[in-house]
Parts: structure tokens; C-alpha cells; sequence
């Protein structure tokens, strides 16, 4: 945070001046730092030093979890594991999310999002994530994708929420990986699984079966990744339209340009700001020394910003090209789910822009940003109407 006109050497990363701050203080680092000192943590700012960081898994390990400022934790696989065990645990699900096997479900989420979008036009008001967003992700990637009682989604996100973001509640995480593990259990007795959960419970490694504990952890990384992160997506994307009635008039008139204002949505609100990673050695950046063992944020969500990459890099410009984006991340370790989250992304905005034209923040509405791993809006209320343009 600014004090003064000036950096503190280092920052609060968990302080309400940097949460409602952000735009201006990230701008800020990345004129003035391109590593930076946060609660403990280095967080690498720039476009080229977090791609080269994040395609460096040997001197930046994430095998010491991915928190960015503690390894206590979401051990997951297999984003907390690097090679060789690293494409065990990955290369099963690569093809599972590839586009020609995710193609088939466009018609399933055009179905849910349909649904949903209906009942909003029809009670000409909405809560962003009770009304679409949560239940559209939970739907289509419960039921769609893992095979699994759509149910039980909402109790996942209570708890993902209550660990992934402020205060950080590590009880929510435990009771999250109890959850997970009960859901997998209820999974052994199905007689036809979905391909997601037989890839899941067949992991090995050099032949032999993984423990079950990774086999829940897996699936931890696939909930919360299929979740959280795409149902902020969709909250960030219409909240911003309905504060932007000329972008939003853009699009309605010219559907085909909302490939390209998703790609701009997840590169300008990220669902990730950064993921942690440990230095295997001492070394030095940018004069900077970061001793062996030091947490470094791979800030994904800084190097979104960064004006050396993108020319007025907070703006929404659907006519840029912004396919260099790392919101999905880079390396070894970059999203799986990058292809169904942009399909379940310009999906929900192709349905709600087609039906509902014309829509506005509610002036009563107060969203609420929180910056954790990720930077998350909630409490969105839209007023649907031509009326209000």
C-alpha cells in the first residue's frame, strides 16, 4: 500500500488498504518493483519474470504447497507436485479436458444457462451468484463433468470460500479435504462412473495405485479449480457489462465479439492473483536475493496488468489481442480446465446477453471484492429491464 506517496518495503498483502486499493497499488508495484516483499512473501509482479518463474519448477518448487504465503495445506496433486510424480497425476485428465472432449457438453450448459436465464428475465432481478453463476458452475461441472449429485455443491463452496479467502479458516480446509473424502467414498459402489472419477480412483504411479489420500486431493484441485474460479468469472464479467453499457450494447449487437470479451474478462479479473512457490536455492532477480526455502507468489494476476505487455492494461478492448495472457498460469503446472472455462464463460454470456439486453448494477447492491489467492467479487445484484437501458 501507498504510505506517504511511497512503497513500504514491504506491504500488508491481507490489509483492507491493499484489497480496496488493488488497481492502484499493483500499477504501482509494477512501475516501481518488479519483485516485491508481501506478509512474508516475495510476489513476482512482471509479465516475463512470472512466465519465466512459472516454467522454472526446478528453483521454484511447488512441492511445498501452493499457498503463496505458508505450506500449511491444499497439498493438491497435481498443482503441489512437480516431476517426475507431476504428470501422473496430470496427464490422465489432460484429455478429458481437451476441447474435442469437451465440445459434446456446450449443449448440456446452453440447457442449464437457458434455464437459469429465463427465471432471472422473468423475476427482473438477480443475486449474481444464487441466481447464475454458483448454480450454473455447480451444475454443469457436478453433474456434467464429474458425475457427481449437483447437491453437494454448495456445501463445497461454503467451505472453499471460508479457507481460500480472509481470515483463511484452516478448520474449512480440514473439514473440505473430510468432505472430498466422503464424496470419493460414495464414488467405489457406482457401477458406471464418470470418465473424470475412473481416471481418478485408476491413478498410479510406475504402475502402482496411488494412495487414497492423493486420490482425494486430486479431486480437492478439481473442485475448486472447476468452481471458484469460473464462477468469478461470471460474476466479474456481467458486473463489469452492467456498469459498461457501451460495451455491453457492443456485444448484444455483435455476438460474435464475446469469444474475445471473455478472453479479456479472465485476463482483467483473473481468477487467480498468484500461486505460491518455494525457492530451491539461493539465487537473485532484478538485484533482489531470495534465499533457499523463501514462499514466492507466481503473480498471474499482476502480470495481467502489466503495461509492458497490455497497453491500458485495466481497460476491457474486445479488439485486442490478448491470447498472452497467464490467468490460466504457465508451465508445467498451467490449467488443466483452461478450454471448459472459457466454454462455460462465453456460454453464460452468450445465453444472458441474448435474453436479457438490458440490465444495470442495482444502486442498493454493495459487491464485495476480497483478495486471497484469487480476487473474488460477491454480493452482485443486477435490476433487469429495457427501462434501464
Amino acid at each position: 500500500m501507498t504510505i506517504d506517496g511511497a512503497l513500504p518495503e514491504e506491504l500488508d498483502y491481507f490489509s483492507p488498504e491493499f484489497n480496496d486499493n488493488f488497481d492502484e497499488i499493483i500499477a504501482e508495484i509494477l512501475e516501481e518493483r518488479p519483485i516485491v516483499r508481501a506478509s512474508g512473501m516475495w510476489i513476482v509482479t512482471r509479465h516475463e519474470d512470472v512466465r519465466a518463474v512459472a516454467n522454472d519448477w526446478e528453483t521454484f518448487t511447488s512441492s511445498r504447497g501452493t499457498i503463496p504465503w505458508n505450506e500449511s495445506g491444499a497439498h493438491f496433486r497435481p498443482t503441489a507436485v512437480d516431476p517426475p510424480l507431476h504428470p501422473h497425476f496430470r496427464d490422465p485428465f489432460a484429455k478429458l479436458f481437451a476441447p474435442r472432449a469437451i465440445g459434446p457438453l456446450e449443449p448440456f450448459m446452453r440447457q442449464e444457462a437457458r434455464a437459469l436465464v429465463a427465471a432471472i428475465k422473468e423475476k427482473r432481478e438477480c443475486d449474481l451468484d444464487a441466481d447464475l453463476s454458483a448454480t450454473y458452475i455447480s451444475n454443469v461441472f457436478f453433474s456434467g463433468v464429474l458425475g457427481l449429485p449437483r447437491e453437494v455443491a454448495p456445501k463445497m463452496l461454503e467451505l472453499i470460500n471460508r479457507w481460500n479467502l480472509p481470515p483463511f479458516d484452516q478448520e474449512a480446509l480440514a473439514e473440505y479435504g473430510r468432505y472430498v473424502d466422503e464424496i470419493l467414498r460414495s464414488q467405489l459402489e457406482v457401477p458406471e462412473r464418470s470418465p473424470m472419477i475412473e481416471a481418478l480412483l485408476n491413478l498410479e504411479v510406475d504402475g502402482e495405485p496411488v494412495a487414497w489420500e492423493d486420490k482425494c486431493n486430486t479431486l480437492s484441485l478439481l473442485i475448486v479449480g472447476g468452481l471458484d474460479t469460473t464462477i468469478n468469472a461470471i460474476n466479474q464479467s456481467l458486473l463489469h457489462l452492467a456498469t459498461h453499457p457501451d460495451l455491453r450494447a457492443e456485444l448484444v449487437d455483435d455476438p460474435s465479439l464475446i469469444p474475445a470479451a471473455v478472453e479479456e474478462f479472465i485476463r482483467r479479473y483473473p481468477g487467480v492473483v498468484g500461486l505460491g512457490r518455494s525457492a530451491t536455492r539461493d539465487l537473485e532477480l532484478h538485484g533482489q536475493k531470495i534465499k533457499q526455502g523463501d514462499r514466492v507468489m507466481v503473480g498471474f494476476g499482476t502480470a495481467a496488468r502489466d503495461p509492458r505487455m497490455f497497453d491500458d492494461p485495466l481497460e476491457i478492448d474486445v479488439h485486442r489481442q490478448a491470447q498472452g495472457h497467464l490467468a490460466f498460469g504457465s508451465g508445467i503446472h498451467r490449467c488443466l480446465g483452461s478450454h471448459f472455462a472459457r466454454l462455460e464463460v462465453r456460454v453464460a454470456l452468450e445465453e444472458f446477453l441474448a435474453a436479457i439486453p438490458h440490465f444495470t448494477l442495482d444502486p442498493e447492491s454493495q459487491p464485495r471484492i476480497t483478495t486471497g489467492i484469487g480476487r473474488e467479487v460477491h454480493g452482485v445484484r443486477l435490476l433487469i429491464g429495457d427501462e434501464l437501458g
